[in-house]
């Protein structure tokens, strides 16, 4: 019986093998400029892949979730890459995975069984605490790879190009921005539904919520400061670039 499931697992293994391969080639070909994806695209490609390995064999919803945040994550860096090197539809294509895997993510969580007695809705509950400082590691990596853009660009791009570019790093941001904003909704229920259960006060709520907190590495408030950060880097290289594109459109209008 354990040579048969271990020749069953060896052969999806395979499987997943070739179409993985079959998988990067098509995401590594992307036109008339693929020779110029870098190593890290195609890299990240070839985690994404394995992620996927992951998910066909994890089946934890809420370690699913985990996985495709990461996805999530890797779909962004590469949209920022593509677009990097001006590869604008290509670009969209990633912002589109990026959307499915944060969709993907919020399906997992939805399965998380919240039925029955006091131990499955908190567990829902710490799930919801799970999905927050996810969503939020997810925010600070998107908008690190925005800001590291900006830094390397920002004497060389031209206005048209920022524009893709703070447009597709825009509807990633609202696309997380909303998946964050229903996880909180889902939160409050399940808080509402657990006081009905057992007749606990705001207070012990708070101290549940604080002890689930408690087990992440960092404050909500120490990761909010970080992405300010970022964000406000952000800001300031958009306001000098736009600056730049209107000192040199002065400069094209006295030409005339």
């Amino acid at each position: 019986m354990k040579t048969k499931m271990f020749a069953v697992f060896a052969l999806m293994l395979l499987m997943f093998s070739l179409m993985g391969t079959a998988v990067l080639a098509q995401e590594n070909t992307v036109g008339s400029k693929a020779l110029e994806v870098s190593n890290n695209q195609s890299q990240a490609s070839t985690s994404v892949f394995w992620d996927k390995v992951r998910l066909a064999f994890t089946f934890n919803d809420e370690k699913k979730a985990e996985i495709n945040l990461k996805i999530a994550d890797k779909r962004a860096e590469k949209a920022g890459q593509l677009l990097e090197k001006n590869m604008t539809e290509e670009a969209q294509k990633y912002v589109e995975k990026h959307d499915k895997a944060i969709n993907d993510s919020e399906e997992n969580f939805d399965n998380i069984a919240t039925n029955g007695d006091n131990e499955s809705v908190l567990n829902a509950l710490r799930a919801t605490v799970k999905m927050q400082y996810l969503l939020d590691l997810h925010k600070e990596k998107f908008i690190t790879v925005h800001s590291e853009i900006l830094e390397r660009q920002s004497e060389r791009m031209d206005e048209s190009k920022l524009n893709h570019l703070e447009s597709a790093f825009s509807k990633i941001e609202n696309k997380s921005d909303e998946a964050e904003a229903r996880i909180a909704q889902k939160q409050e229920n399940l808080i509402a539904r657990y006081k009905v259960l057992t007749g606990a006060s705001d207070e012990e709520v708070q101290s549940i919520l604080d002890g689930f907190r408690a087990e992440f590495k960092d404050t909500a408030q120490q990761r909010e400061d970080r992405i300010h950060e970022k964000e406000t880097s952000i800001q300031n290289n958009k306001d000098n670039m736009n600056q730049r594109f209107e000192h040199n459109k002065g400069l094209g209008n006295k030409s005339k």
